[in-house]
């Protein structure tokens, strides 16, 4: 079946969700490794890369799963609300950090850079992920919405065919 415009600005989007979350992944999962392995860095540092590396790598694993497949509206929802949900724990995560996040270590940035990510990372969420994820859920709306008149129809159908052969051949 041919795709419409809108699935293809979708999977378009999908793209651009994939160069947003993979550098993010190689820069944060270089980070956890220097950290795991460096003494004088603080376990904070190698939990938050580490867990933030994991949410974009679960974007760019749903990203590949839903290229490669040709899914239902409602499992397209589904995937976009696993991509929006974990886009959302990485603002969360550094949005929290910003606001909560040690302060006085003499490896952590300042906390006006960290603000700073927070807010593009609230921008990038507001362009690139809740747009796909309200695209996704008007399209499995209008399915359902779709299959909700096909399945009456058939009912109308049937009925009428039963009532034809209930009623006389002759009168």
């Amino acid at each position: 079946m041919p795709r419409s415009v809108g699935q293809h600005m979708a999977r378009s989007i999908g793209l651009f969700q994939g160069l947003v979350a993979l550098p993010a992944l190689f820069i944060l999962g270089e980070w956890a490794l220097i950290s795991l392995f460096e003494t004088n860095i603080p376990i904070y540092d190698f939990i938050t890369s580490t867990f933030n590396s994991i949410f974009a790598a679960g974007i760019l694993f749903v990203l590949v799963v839903q290229h490669n497949i040709t899914p239902s509206p409602a499992i397209i929802l589904y995937f976009e609300v696993a991509k929006s949900g974990l886009a959302t724990a990485v603002w969360l995560w550094l949005l929290l950090d910003s606001i909560f996040g040690p302060n006085r270590s003499y490896q952590r940035p300042p906390r006006g850079p960290r603000i700073a990510r927070a807010g593009i990372s609230v921008i990038v969420l507001l362009i690139l992920f809740y747009p796909s994820l309200v695209y996704a859920k008007m399209e499995e709306k209008r399915s359902r919405a779709i299959e909700v008149d096909t399945e009456a129809d058939q009912v109308q159908t049937q009925a009428e065919e039963d009532r034809g052969e209930r009623e006389p051949l002759l009168g």
